[in-house]
């Protein structure tokens, strides 16, 4: 085993816009064989207590504003790696941790759970003829659409380029399929090209797979998308 010496840091609010950060040794004692030794070591040697030339703590205080701007950059840090850039919505990967993470709720509680995998009809030819930036807009408008319909509880989420996909807590195959015909409905009104005099509207395709609450298992998310997904394809060879 081999001692080390580090601060611990406590901060408390001092007015005038500023933090008083105290800190205090702390002897920590590291099993040597230990195989997380060395990230514990980093932890240790980038505590930010600044001290002098003697090894004295040569700073207690920090400015309320660059305590905050680093807080905000974290949170800026959070939101790009779970959110679309282009849309604001939840990512691929953020999507299936929500989700998850109300199927484990709706097995546990035995409640209904559907998913939704929605894909916007022939959406190539918005950017061939208008370019991606009109491609972009849509896809925005798109979002904004699907908002007006989904409730505060439901999850939407971007798995693709222009495929989407919702999971509907606490919701039914009645239920699903009457959020699917006003998503529809209401994607139908937008107009993304109108600016550019294209009076076009968006129509987009859904697939729904349900989960009763009956029954002994619920499948994993990726298995309910998958069953989504070939009835989305349905519906598209369908019209």
């Amino acid at each position: 085993e081999e001692g080390r010496e580090t601060w611990q840091r406590l901060v408390l609010p001092a007015g005038d816009g500023r933090l008083v950060v105290g800190a205090y040794p702390v002897e920590v004692t590291i099993a040597s064989d230990d195989p997380g030794v060395a990230l514990l070591r980093l932890v240790i040697d980038r505590v930010p207590v600044i001290l002098d030339a003697h090894g004295a703590i040569g700073d207690l205080a920090l400015s309320l504003q660059a305590y905050c701007d680093s807080q905000i950059h974290l949170a800026e840090m959070e939101q790009r790696a779970t959110h679309d850039s282009l849309t604001g919505i939840a990512n691929r990967a953020h999507f299936h941790h929500l989700a998850g993470l109300e199927q484990d709720h709706a097995r546990r509680m035995g409640r209904a759970f559907s998913l939704l995998v929605l894909d916007l009809d022939h959406f190539k030819r918005i950017n061939d003829s208008w370019g991606h930036a009109a491609g972009d807009t849509a896809l925005r408008a798109f979002v904004a659409a699907c908002r007006l319909v989904l409730r505060e509880g439901d999850i939407l989420g971007r798995i693709g380029g222009e495929e989407f996909t919702v999971a509907l807590p606490g919701t039914g195959a009645d239920s699903a399929r009457l959020i699917a015909d006003r998503l529809r409905q209401q994607v139908a009104q937008v107009r993304p090209c109108s600016d550019l005099g294209d009076g076009t509207g968006l129509s987009v395709s859904i697939g729904a797979a349900v989960w009763t609450g009956a029954e002994s298992e619920i499948p994993e998310i990726t298995a309910m998308l998958a069953r989504a997904d070939s009835a989305l394809y349905r519906a598209k060879a369908g019209g």
